[in-house]
């Protein structure tokens, strides 16, 4: 099903794990290993533990359609500064891609939310499920617009789909975010009879003009008005878990905001982690995981 926005008014990282909310299972977030001084913060671990814990990561793919290249790292001859797109260029996102795959394969979460993902490439796709399919379930959802990229979701084959929700902005950047109910098992969960988790995966719009930030938090509203509807008339009280590019820092208001509503997020808002190198070339922490427990 697909719910529309207007209806309603209104590269990376790991968890401190201690300060997670009791979900009934604990959950343990993985991602990248670097800080802005290069140093390990403390606290933070990757732990590879398998038992009685739920493992998730969230990236930011990096569309080979919005990736800007410098022409002569092409082989091209051109000016100094001029820019070209990746996706013109196949021996180069094929090999980005194929490292991809690797590392996401040699992280083996259990869950695994990636946003920019070039949903409008067949080449793309079938090169990712020929190599996770086996590992995964594939759930995707096509950015609005003809944007090409969209979000992809891949849960472990263990985990039950229970229901899922297409949440579409109508804005004027076609974001989406894709919500899925989902039955852990007992594996996972370290429960008798297993747990659920609603899980969105989203990608808000990055601040090409200061006031970009009034549209992100619009999104972020939107996201949430359509959760609280959803729990409210499908009488589901169960944990909520939001994941991907937020485009803003931890001191930003969409951070903020859900640290107000209680959601625990995945760094703290003095946090040295870089998890996204942009556009501009400037390294920031702007993806995160945020649990709610009930």
């Amino acid at each position: 099903d697909r719910w529309s926005g207007g209806a309603i008014a209104e590269d990376r990282f790991n968890l401190h794990t201690d300060k997670m909310p009791d979900l009934g299972f604990k959950v343990r977030l993985r991602g990248g290993s670097a800080t802005a001084d290069g140093a390990k913060e403390d606290g933070i671990s990757c732990s590879t533990e398998k038992v009685g814990s739920l493992t998730v990561s969230t990236f930011n793919m990096w569309c080979p359609l919005f990736r800007r290249i410098p022409s002569n790292a092409t082989g091209a001859k051109a000016p100094e500064g001029v820019t070209s797109r990746e996706s013109l260029y196949p021996e180069l996102y094929m090999k980005r891609q194929e490292a991809i795959i690797q590392m996401l394969l040699r992280l083996n979460s259990d869950i695994i939310c990636l946003q920019e993902f070039w949903v409008g490439s067949e080449e793309m796709v079938s090169m990712y499920r020929e190599k996770l399919d086996e590992r995964y379930q594939w759930q995707q959802l096509n950015r609005s617009g003809a944007r090409g990229d969209g979000l992809v979701t891949l849960l472990r084959h263990s985990i039950s789909i229970r229901d899922r929700r297409d949440i579409l902005m109508h804005d004027m950047s076609d974001r989406v975010a894709l919500l899925l109910r989902l039955h852990i098992p007992v594996t996972l969960s370290a429960t008798q009879s297993g747990a659920e988790l609603l899980l969105v995966n989203t990608h808000l719009v990055f601040a090409h003009q200061p006031y970009f930030s009034i549209i992100r938090m619009r999104e972020l509203r939107q996201i949430l008005s359509f959760l609280e509807l959803y729990r409210q008339t499908r009488h589901k009280d169960c944990p909520v878990m939001l994941c991907g590019d937020f485009n803003g820092p931890p001191h930003g208001f969409q951070f903020n905001h859900l640290r107000k509503l209680h959601f625990t997020a995945s760094c703290e808002d003095k946090t040295k982690w870089i998890t996204h190198k942009n556009h501009l070339g400037r390294t920031l922490c702007c993806d995160y995981i945020f649990v709610l427990n009930p």
